[in-house]
């Protein structure tokens, strides 16, 4: 570890290597860098300067992709380098000098104001004493104390005035230097910079070119998918465009370079949770918490298990598109084009890829919640790749609807969207009948019954199709039994969570109503009370 003073300007920052890869988890990133290096015979020391400070020293791997190299060790160096920005500290210092002499100039010419007011007003009560003792007879001599009285009053007037401009430019320049001062003391402190060079000590048999390579992991780099989903009710295409949102702190900005991210936790899902038993004696039984980790002993660890399948070969995809593969439980997603991602700790979104689906569209209306109708779009994931959970911008014919969430939405799986309310179609809901009946006689029971009206109507020159939930109280209590009674409309559908579906299509004639009803009743043993349901 080294701690150096350097100006700015006489110090290479730029690493000597070129990023080959980057592999982007939640939290890390495993970067791969490369460079060209002539060997000589022997002994020798290959460095890879300018690596960012987020990376960790114990992760660091280097190889060399030549015929009789060998490396002999590999040694991260940490470096807290110290600039003195002293171009930057020279010309903001010129100008904290320009100000201050202003300012000097300023109270200088303050200061004379405040004099020469001094002396005038001195002046003038001198001239308003002599005025005063002199006799009334004598005119003409006051006609002229009254004249210098006149002129020293506008001498006094004009000082005021240059005092008053005075003042206003000094507490401008004054607000200047400050502003000024501050700046030069960000300056002026010491800025640090860590970095890290990577030194690889190699072998050569004979002298040669070799292409060396080496890898680390970093700290604080995150992704996260997001989505903008679009859909053109005329065309009934959706348009799909999945997002990475990357944001790195590593100190060292990524100019155009290949990306790969990938939904592995880095942290998680590889070890598994260690269950203790329980002794009623108070004692515990100790339990080994060692997990298998290597290659070697994984495989003996697993003799006997069955072979896992042979992968497909996977497709060769098209121009311009990313490669999606299956690494274990995580996918990986490698970006067609290189990307620039800066260090500047703000979110950076690239675009990953666009898909094309063909929905089914439908209305859905939960008039227990809210009196409206909803557009929704319903579409099955075949794109051969997961969509991991993200905010999704919802737009419906170009206009935007608003933000939504999705879960983790695997391939094959089906998925749909809300691109918001309906106002062509309207719904309505009543409460008929809410009425409870105490239990009468030994053997009587509880009974609460309930009737809903609905009343649906639209506006649209064609037919239209609405799905209406409605959620009936569940007993799962014995002796409670929910039933749904003869009077309810037919062609419901009842879940096992106690939710009632019509599915009903509405004609296209202009504002004509369909009616439902929905009818149930609840019976309880007279322990059970339904007065308060």
């Amino acid at each position: 570890m080294a701690e150096i003073l350097y100006d700015r300007e006489k110090i290479q920052l730029t690493p000597n290597s070129t990023i080959r890869n980057i592999t982007i988890f939640p939290g890390y990133s495993l970067v791969e860098r490369e460079q060209n290096v002539h060997l000589t015979t022997g002994e020798q020391t290959v460095e890879f300067t300018g690596i960012g400070g987020a990376c960790i020293a114990d992760t660091v791997k280097a190889k060399a992709d030549a015929a009789g190299v060998r490396i002999l060790s590999v040694a991260p160096e940490k470096k807290f380098l110290h600039f003195f920005n002293k171009k930057e500290h020279d010309e903001i210092y010129k100008k904290v000098k320009k100000v201050l002499r202003e300012l000097i100039q300023l109270f200088e010419e303050q200061t004379v104001f405040t004099l020469e007011a001094q002396l005038i007003e001195d002046l003038r009560l001198y001239l308003q004493n002599a005025l005063n003792d002199i006799l009334l007879e004598q005119h003409i001599a006051i006609e002229k104390l009254r004249e210098a009285l006149d002129f020293t009053s506008g001498l006094l007037t004009s000082n005021r005035t240059g005092a008053i401009e005075r003042r206003l430019l000094l507490e401008k320049s004054e607000d200047e230097y400050h502003r000024l001062y501050a700046e030069y003391d960000a300056v002026r402190k010491i800025d640090t910079k860590t970095t890290f060079t990577v030194k690889v000590e190699v072998a050569a048999e004979k002298e040669c070119d070799a292409l060396f390579l080496c890898s680390y992991m970093t700290q604080q780099v995150f992704w996260k998918a997001s989505y903008d989903v679009h859909l053109d009710t005329a065309s009934k295409k959706l348009s799909f465009f999945m997002y990475a949102d990357i944001l790195q702190r590593t100190g060292e900005d990524w100019d155009s370079v290949p990306i790969v991210i990938s939904t592995a936790e880095a942290d998680t899902g590889i070890i598994i949770p260690v269950l203790f038993p329980t002794v009623l004696s108070g004692s515990r039984e100790t339990v080994s918490t060692d997990i298998v980790t290597g290659t070697e002993d994984a495989d003996d660890f697993a003799e006997g298990a069955a072979e896992e399948p042979e992968p497909e070969e996977p497709q060769s995809p098209r121009e311009e598109e990313i490669i999606v593969e299956k690494k274990g439980t995580a996918y990986t997603f490698r970006l067609s084009k290189p990307v620039t991602i800066k260090a500047n700790g703000e979110y950076n979104r690239v675009l990953v890829q666009l898909f094309e689906f063909n929905p089914e569209t439908s209305y859905e209306t939960i008039p227990a919640v809210m009196p409206h109708v909803y557009f929704k779009a319903s579409f099955k994931n075949n794109s051969g790749m997961p969509f991991p959970e993200g905010v999704v911008q919802v737009f419906r014919n170009g206009s935007f609807m608003g933000k939504t969430s999705t879960g983790f939405i695997a391939d094959g799986e089906e998925c749909s969207f809300s691109f918001g309310i309906d106002d062509d179609i309207k719904v309505r809901r009543t409460l008929r009948r809410d009425v409870y009946k105490a239990p009468k006689g030994i053997g009587g029971k509880h009974v609460r019954e309930y009737i809903f009206d609905y009343e649906l109507s639209h506006y649209k020159e064609v037919p239209v199709t609405v799905v209406l939930k409605e959620a009936i109280h569940l007993s799962e209590v014995a002796g409670v039994t929910v039933t749904i009674d003869d009077s309810t409309s037919r062609g419901y559908t009842l879940d096992r969570h106690g939710i009632v579906t019509f599915t009903l299509g509405l004609p296209a004639k202009k504002y004509e109503r369909t009616k439902l009803v929905l009818a149930y009743t609840i019976d309880a043993k007279k322990k059970f009370s339904l007065e308060k349901v």
